[in-house]
């Protein structure tokens, strides 16, 4: 795997979470790519279903943080695609409405020759308190 291809891959995720984080929901056609395979519990949505969950849950917590712990970060080369694989740690900040939630997660995604996202998926180690697939997206359905 050439270096460039990892650096590319990498910047494409540190933009990504920073997009989310700012709110900038229009940029998101700069990494998703048009129709997704899988968006974390959901299969076969489009840019435009996942740009309106993502408003909604923004709506429902308008402050992230995202912090990819890049020592976990691996790319592997698929036929056309990159398997990438990582850790973070995901916070909603509570502006004084809640405690701040803080969610350690694990993120399996596929990106194109492009280096956009065709799939995500994520989960919460086991060992935490909270089993469930958390999506930093979509709304989570209690």
């Amino acid at each position: 795997m050439s270096n460039n291809i990892e650096k590319d891959i990498k910047q494409k995720v540190s933009e990504y979470y920073k997009t989310i984080d700012n709110g900038n929901i229009n940029d998101l056609d700069n990494y998703i790519n048009p129709i997704v395979d899988k968006w974390y519990n959901k299969t076969n949505l489009t840019l435009s279903e996942i740009k309106s969950q993502t408003t909604e849950y923004l709506k429902k917590y308008p402050k992230t943080r995202t912090e990819i712990q890049w020592e976990s970060f691996k790319i592997t080369s698929l036929n056309n695609d990159y398997a990438v694989s990582y850790k973070m740690i995901y916070k909603i900040l509570s502006e004084g409405k809640f405690k701040n939630k803080v969610y350690h997660l694990e993120i399996n995604a596929v990106f194109n020759t492009g280096k956009i996202i065709v799939s995500v998926g994520g989960k919460q180690p086991i060992n935490l308190k909270d089993e469930t697939v958390i999506s930093k997206i979509v709304t989570i359905n209690n």
